[in-house]
C-alpha cells in the first residue's frame, strides 16, 4: 500500500505501523506549499532582513532552482541544492533557529 497524503501528522503513525505500507507520497500539490512556505520565510525571517538583498534573492532563487528540479523527476540534484544553500546559511548567526532552517530540513522528510 502507498499512501498519498499532505504530510498531515496522523498519517505518520498509518504508515509505520501497517505492514502492508511500502512508501509514502506527498502530492504535488503540498510539495509546491513546502517550496512557497521556503520561499516566504526567506523574507519573513529577521536572519534575513539583516542580509544584503542580493543574498536574499540568491537564496531565494535557490529554492526556485530546486523546485525546478523536482518539477522535472531530479530529487536527487533537488535536495543537492536545498542542502548546499542549508551548509551556506548555517554559517550565519541565528539561522538555526530561524524559520527558513525549519523549511529547508523539512525536505529531508
Amino acid at each position: 500500500m502507498t499512501v498519498i497524503s499532505d504530510d498531515a501528522g496522523e498519517f505518520e503513525k498509518t504508515v509505520q505501523g501497517s505492514r502492508l505500507a511500502r512508501g509514502r507520497i506527498l502530492d504535488w500539490f503540498h510539495i509546491a506549499m513546502q517550496f512557497n512556505a521556503a520561499q516566504r520565510s526567506v523574507y519573513g525571517s529577521k536572519m534575513m532582513d539583516a542580509l544584503e538583498r542580493e543574498e536574499r534573492e540568491s537564496t531565494e532563487t535557490e529554492i526556485t532552482h530546486a523546485k525546478f528540479l523536482v518539477w522535472h523527476g531530479k530529487g536527487r540534484k533537488a535536495m543537492e541544492r536545498i542542502r548546499a544553500l542549508d551548509a551556506r546559511l548555517l554559517t550565519r548567526t541565528g539561522y538555526e533557529y530561524s524559520t527558513l532552517s525549519e523549511h529547508l530540513r523539512r525536505f529531508e522528510h
